[in-house]
């Protein structure tokens, strides 16, 4: 790729997209810097709509899809930032072959949006796990509180869940089991960061794959017998591969949890190898390591594959921690807390 067409995908990629739309509770909800969504169905939309003690509070969410000047703007009203991509520093590993265009994308959107937006909002939510006084750069009077609140919480709990429909998810979660009909899926978009191509390649020959996204595909299943239903697909699976995109602290997303909805056994890598140590069981992962030699995970793949009853007894394993429904509960309580205080 020439000089040229290197810069004019970056600036198209990393293009400004400044999108700002009223949406929920009598046009006093907007998103700036936002996902392509129907705004209507926003998870902290309902969250709010759902315990909401001010129906007509002004708000305004801001991501990291546009310019941070977006956030220095005034605003009559709450100013709430939110990313559910990573904003933190990356761990390399030598294995891996990385889009550099990507690469500089997100070293940039680090650059700009490491803080979590603090200084220019009055509550900031990531992934990160950083304490309140970490996040540098408060601007005159405005203090801006962060709590740790992953994206992965969004699409395994409803916005107006109760405290007993968090520990019946998760006891949901704990019995699902796959068909098992299917050996194993890969399901991606794109593979920037080399975290897929490495776990294929090293299991090419170990297990029949179905890479069925758009990056590297070789079956129609899901669109022609699924009707484009990732968890009925998923869920006839042993083994679903779903790395993260890249590796750092704090960074889970859905990834993992899918795979266990769908009653999958997750082969992961990420979050540095310690995915949400207050609710994942590991013992339920087959975890991946990009810097180590993963012999013994290829042939426990090999096994689970050929012995049935080890594969229903691993299977079996609680995918949660004993506590993690109580984790999730202070989570989903902070953040009640945390917008109980502004609106």
């Amino acid at each position: 790729m020439n000089i040229i067409h290197f810069y004019a995908r970056y600036l198209r990629e990393s293009h400004n997209w400044n999108r700002e739309r009223e949406v929920t509770r009598n046009g006093v909800m907007t998103f700036a810097n936002w996902w392509r969504e129907d705004p209507h169905k926003n998870w902290f939309a309902r969250f709010i709509d759902a315990g909401s003690k001010d129906p007509e509070r002004r708000i305004r969410f801001y991501s990291i899809f546009g310019p941070y000047s977006k956030l220095k703007e005034y605003f009559d009203g709450v100013k709430i930032f939110f990313s559910g991509e990573n904003l933190e520093q990356p761990v390399s590993h030598r294995i891996l072959k990385t889009d550099p265009i990507e690469d500089r994308i997100w070293a940039d959107r680090r650059k700009l949006y490491g803080n979590y937006g603090a200084g220019d909002v009055d509550l900031a939510i990531g992934f990160g796990n950083r304490e309140e006084d970490s996040l540098m750069g408060f601007e005159g009077s405005r203090k801006t509180k962060y709590i740790r609140f992953p994206l992965w919480l969004t699409y395994v709990f409803d916005p107006d869940c109760t405290h007993d429909d968090i520990r019946r998810t998760i006891d949901e979660i704990n019995a699902a089991r796959s068909t098992g009909r299917k050996d194993t899926l890969l399901l991606a978009s794109h593979d920037f960061w080399g975290t897929r191509s490495d776990i294929l390649k090293s299991l090419e020959g170990v297990c029949d794959i179905s890479i069925a996204g758009k990056w590297r595909n070789n079956t129609k299943e899901l669109w022609e017998d699924y009707d484009n239903d990732k968890n009925k697909y998923l869920s006839e699976f042993k083994f679903n591969i779903c790395p993260e995109n890249v590796d750092a602290p704090g960074y889970v997303t859905e990834k993992i949890f899918d795979a266990f909805k769908c009653g999958a056994i997750p082969i992961y890598q990420g979050c540095l190898g310690k995915p949400e140590p207050n609710v994942i069981n590991t013992d339920a992962v087959l975890l991946w390591d990009f810097d180590g030699d993963n012999s013994d995970t290829i042939a426990l793949i090999k096994k689970l594959n050929s012995d049935n009853v080890y594969y229903d007894n691993f299977v079996s394993q609680p995918k949660f921690k004993p506590d993690a429904a109580e984790y999730v509960v202070a989570c989903m309580d902070e953040l009640r807390r945390s917008f109980d205080r502004l609106i």
